[in-house]
């Protein structure tokens, strides 16, 4: 299903004299599953159960242990979606912040989609 295109170093969705393009395939899953780790649970009133709660490990002691934990959530949470097969997710600290990678295999033919995540 196409999803509106959006790009993060732009300011405007709609530049003056441009329409809004529509955007599917690997890219818009990327970002799809980018937005589904960093919503957490319950701040889409009408879909109370999207999201992820990495931040739930935010200021929990930086250790293997944590990291494991925040990886089986992030892998739960992009599992979720109809539109992924399988993920692979390592969680690891740098200094303070929580950093999760997932290679995602999706449903549809697509190559591995990578997704990076940081928790402050």
């Amino acid at each position: 299903m196409p999803d509106l295109a959006w790009d993060a170093s732009a300011l405007t969705l709609v530049q003056q004299g441009q329409g809004l393009g529509l955007e599917d395939g690997a890219r818009q899953l990327a970002k799809a599953l980018y937005r589904r780790l960093i919503t957490y649970p319950g701040e889409l009133p009408a879909h109370p159960e999207y999201g992820c709660r990495l931040r739930d490990y935010a200021g929990m002691p930086a250790d293997a242990w944590v990291a494991r934990l925040a990886a089986l959530e992030a892998r739960r949470a992009l599992e979720a979606d109809p539109r992924v097969r399988s993920a692979r997710v390592e969680a690891y600290y740098e200094g303070e912040r929580l950093v999760v990678e997932a290679l995602v295999e999706p449903v549809e033919g697509y190559d591995l989609i990578p997704v990076r995540v940081e928790v402050p």
